[in-house]
């Protein structure tokens, strides 16, 4: 057989099942053809996101990329600060405390035992008070710097007030 009859008959062949496949050969039959199963429903539409550009994102050899994600950066934690302050009857060191708004903040109030009456100190403000702090003892009072204030000390269990305040200066 010659090519050209081998390609003319591959030809017919294909032609044949082309025009078959059409349904316009088909003979009428006997049996009723079963009746077509319904359409599927249509899915949920989704929003269409487009395909991205061949090679986008790629280098030659390389699998492809995706774009870099949006980094956020962590919330910053509030700072901390520690500072002690030594008292006594008469004045106390440091008098003035500044700290960031939003810091967490701890004071130790440390009472000499010179220069203090022997009940100790009491220090108040409208933030926090330690109670009493005995000469030669310490106390450690901790609060969030919301807002600027001032503490007060006095002899324990009187409002008889000594002559100077430890300024908190919030920022």
């Amino acid at each position: 057989m010659t090519h050209r009859v081998a390609a003319f008959m591959l030809l017919s062949a294909a032609s044949l099942l082309a025009f078959m496949g059409a349904g316009c050969a088909a003979a009428p039959s006997a049996v009723p053809a079963a009746p077509a199963a319904p359409a599927p429903a249509p899915a949920a539409s989704a929003p269409l996101i487009p395909a991205p550009a061949p090679n986008q994102g790629q280098t030659q050899g390389s699998a492809p990329t995706s774009p870099p994600a949006v980094q956020t950066p962590p919330a910053a934690a509030p700072a901390s600060a520690s500072f002690t302050v030594d008292a006594s009857d008469a004045s106390a060191s440091p008098e003035q405390i500044t700290v960031a708004k939003g810091a967490q903040v701890t004071i130790t109030f440390r009472v000499n035992q010179t220069g203090t009456y022997h009940g100790g100190l009491d220090f108040r403000s409208s933030v926090v008070n330690t109670g009493t702090v005995a000469t030669g003892t310490s106390k450690s009072v901790t609060f969030t710097a919301a807002q600027s204030f001032a503490f007060q000390p006095y002899w324990p269990s009187t409002t008889i007030a000594k002559p100077y305040t430890i300024q908190v200066t919030v920022q």
